[in-house]
């Protein structure tokens, strides 16, 4: 599997002249690379948090979903059977 990859050509040759890192709790983090020629490539790192949850019943043996529910999972309607 390829991962996405993000290139700057345009940075290639330059002198750094300073790195800076900032770190923010709540956003993640960024990376500041100051070129001699007064160009600044920012690097901004972004974490964040996904919360799933799944209803499971164990029928058979084999345990199965009942429902799942969460930020990345569409809305659907949850059914128990008996």
């Amino acid at each position: 599997m390829k991962h996405p990859t993000f290139e700057f050509p345009e940075a290639k040759g330059k002198t750094i002249e300073e790195v800076v890192v900032f770190d923010d709790p709540e956003n993640g983090r960024e990376i500041l690379l100051r070129f001699t020629d007064e160009t600044v490539l920012s690097v901004v790192l972004e974490t964040s948090t996904v919360v799933t949850g799944k209803l499971c019943c164990n029928r058979a043996g084999a345990m199965q979903t009942v429902c799942e529910r969460g930020d990345s999972v569409p809305a659907a309607a949850c059914e128990i059977k008996s």
